[in-house]
């Protein structure tokens, strides 16, 4: 079987790119991916797209390489296109749900946004990365309504948790999980929705950017009626427009 590393080098120079090129094009080091091409380093998810991309490869081409817990470990971020018009279906033997993009959360300081609640807009993913269960399990109407319940997309504006999650983003939310302390989370006040890091201590609850000129939002007895939480972050359909 032919490497990943070597899929990828083939790939970037058929179309008359190099590595400094295509480290370029993803905004990482040119070191970086020559531990892919090396079979050193295993690329994020996001990267491997992007080089799909990139490339005009389909995902799959480079799928076939992987095996193992790396390629548990790529399935694990899989990202689905928010485009996908199908319904109920299997790629890479998942079966894809529909959750609810419910409005935007600023990735910054509070701002009025959009009610959590709101959109009726989906985006198809698959159900095996969200819960455990069995794969041949049939999905049921009463399973829709409580995943409906359970499971929440919202699209991220602004750069407070750059480079993790950058604008555009959409995050994938878990209301049935009760954060701690490393998570990142989901909360609202009556000036918005906000996307953040959970520390607690003392019965404080602190919310930390990324981005460190952001400042934290503090969450206290004083305070802490004005605040709800949503759930915490799952994973991250990446954004590249």
């Amino acid at each position: 079987m032919v490497s990943l590393g070597d899929k990828i080098k083939t790939a970037i120079y058929e179309n008359g790119l190099s590595q400094v090129n295509l480290a370029n094009k993803l905004n990482v080091d040119s070191s970086t991916v020559s531990l892919w091409i090396k079979n050193k380093r295993m690329p994020r998810y996001e990267h491997l797209t992007r080089i799909a991309e990139i490339t005009g490869k389909p995902i799959e081409y480079f799928m076939e390489s992987i095996e193992g817990e790396k390629k548990d470990k790529i399935q694990k971020n899989l990202a689905m296109n928010p485009n996908q018009t199908m319904y109920n279906a299997n790629i890479m033997d998942y079966k894809l749900v529909p959750i609810r993009v419910v409005g935007e959360v600023k990735a910054g300081t509070i701002t009025y946004q959009n009610d959590l609640g709101g959109d009726n807009e989906y985006i198809l993913y698959p159900l095996e990365l969200l819960m455990n269960v069995p794969m041949n399990k049939q999905i049921t109407a009463e399973d829709y309504i409580i995943l409906n319940k359970r499971f929440g997309i919202v699209k991220v504006k602004g750069d407070s948790m750059s480079p993790r999650i950058m604008e555009g983003d959409f995050v994938i939310f878990d209301a049935f999980q009760q954060p701690r302390n490393g998570d990142i989370v989901i909360y609202s006040s009556n000036e918005g929705i906000v996307c953040k890091y959970y520390h607690i201590k003392n019965n404080e609850v602190r919310l930390v950017s990324e981005n460190i000129e952001y400042q934290d939002i503090i969450i206290d007895r004083a305070n802490e009626s004005e605040y709800f939480y949503h759930g915490i972050v799952l994973s991250t359909i990446k954004s590249f427009l």
